[in-house]
C-alpha cells in the first residue's frame, strides 16, 4: 500500500506545507484525495490511522460509493446530537428487526433515503420510519406492567414507587414515552440529575426504583441487558438525628386535643390554611406520637397498627407481618 507524507509548494496551501495523498481505492468516497497538514506529525498521524484502516478491514470496504458515502453523510446529519455514531445506530436497528420490533425490509422504508420529499424530523425526535411500528415497550408501558407483578406489596411500597415515578417523569418531560431500549445510562443520569440535582438521597432512591425496572425488563426479555449498572450512587452525608426534648415532646402531646374557644373565634384576618389547621381536633394522634417516641416503632409501622395489636395488660405491642417493614413478626415491650 502506497501512502506517503511529503511537503509540497503549491501557493493555495501555503499555511498547510505536508501532504499526503490517499489512491482511489483507499478513498471514503472512491475519488482519489489531497489532504494538506500545518505539521509532518499531523500528517503522519493521518497516514498512520488510513493505514491501520486498511489493515484492519482491507481495501474495498474502506472505498465508498458517491452513493454510500452520501447515505453515510445523511446519517451522520440525523445523529447530529443524540450522541450515537453511524456503527452504534447500525447496531441498535439491527437489534430492533431481529427482536422483531421493526419489520425487516429489502428496500428502506417510505422518507428513510430523505428523497420522498416529507419534511425531516423535529430536533431530537426519532425518525418517523422508526416510530411508524408503534411497538417499542416505552419506560412506562414497562413501568405499568411491572406494578401489575407487584400486586402482592403492601399498598404503602406501591404508592410511594408510583409517586416517585410520576414526579420522576414530571420532571423530564417525554421520558415516560421513550423506548426502553433506546434509553442510555447517560440518559438516565442527565435525567437524575434534572430531577434531583440537590437532593442526592433521593437521587439514589430513585436511582433503585429504575434499577428495579430495568431488572424487570432484563427477565422478561425486552431489553438485553441493563445499562443503570454503570451508575454510581451519590455520596450522601449521613445528618445526625436528634431525639425530641422532654419539653418539645410534652408540647406536642398537649398540642393532641380538641380546638379552644379561641382557636375557633379566628377571623378572616387570619390566614385560611392556619383557621383551618387550629380547627382540626387532632387528640387521636397522641397514641401515635407516644407509640412512635417510646416503643421505637417505625413511622409507617406504627400507621397499620391496630387497637387489637396493643395488649395493655401484658404491656406489649404486636407489630405483625403486614405491618412490618421488613415483613417479619416482632413484639415490642410497653415501658
Amino acid at each position: 500500500m502506497r501512502l506517503s507524507v511529503s511537503k509540497h509548494s503549491a501557493k493555495n496551501h501555503a499555511a498547510a506545507p505536508w501532504l499526503v495523498v490517499v489512491p482511489k481505492r483507499l478513498s471514503v468516497n472512491g475519488r482519489r484525495q489531497f489532504r494538506y497538514f500545518a505539521s509532518r506529525a499531523e500528517a503522519e498521524r493521518f497516514a498512520a490511522s488510513v493505514r491501520k484502516l486498511v489493515r484492519e478491514h482491507g481495501e474495498n470496504p474502506v472505498s465508498l460509493s458517491c452513493e454510500k458515502s452520501a447515505e453515510a453523510r445523511m446519517a451522520a446529519a440525523i445523529l447530529a446530537g443524540t450522541g450515537l455514531s453511524l456503527v452504534q445506530a447500525a447496531l441498535l436497528v439491527s437489534q430492533l428487526v431481529k427482536g422483531g420490533f421493526l419489520p425487516g425490509a429489502s428496500t428502506p422504508p417510505p422518507g428513510a433515503d430523505g428523497l420522498s420529499g416529507e419534511p425531516p424530523d423535529e430536533a431530537g425526535s426519532a425518525p418517523a420510519f422508526l416510530s411508524r411500528p408503534a411497538k417499542l415497550p416505552t419506560l412506562s408501558s414497562v413501568l405499568k406492567e411491572m406494578l401489575a407483578a407487584k400486586t402482592h406489596q403492601s399498598p404503602y411500597t406501591q404508592r410511594s414507587r408510583a409517586d416517585r415515578f410520576n414526579a420522576f417523569f414530571r420532571r423530564n418531560s417525554g421520558l415516560a414515552k421513550t423506548p426502553i431500549r433506546l434509553i442510555t445510562a447517560k440518559r438516565i443520569t442527565r435525567a437524575l440529575d434534572t430531577a434531583w440535582a440537590k437532593a442526592p438521597s433521593s437521587w439514589n432512591t430513585m436511582l433503585t426504583h429504575l434499577t428495579a425496572l430495568f431488572n424487570y425488563a432484563v427477565r422478561k426479555g425486552i431489553i438485553p441487558s441493563n445499562p443503570l449498572v454503570a451508575i454510581d450512587r451519590k455520596h450522601v452525608q449521613e445528618k445526625e438525628i436528634l431525639p425530641l426534648s422532654p419539653d418539645c415532646l410534652r408540647a406536642l402531646l398537649l398540642a393532641c386535643r380538641p380546638p379552644n374557644e379561641q382557636e375557633r373565634a379566628l377571623g378572616e384576618e387570619t390566614p385560611a390554611l392556619v383557621r383551618h389547621e387550629l380547627a382540626m381536633d387532632t387528640s387521636d394522634l397522641a397514641p401515635y406520637i407516644a407509640i412512635a417516641a417510646f416503643a421505637g416503632i417505625r413511622p409507617t409501622e406504627a400507621m397499620r397498627l391496630e387497637w387489637g395489636d396493643i395488649n395493655l395488660e401484658d404491656a406489649c405491642i404486636s407489630v405483625r407481618r403486614t405491618a412490618s417493614k421488613t415483613g417479619g413478626t416482632r413484639h415490642v415491650e410497653i415501658h
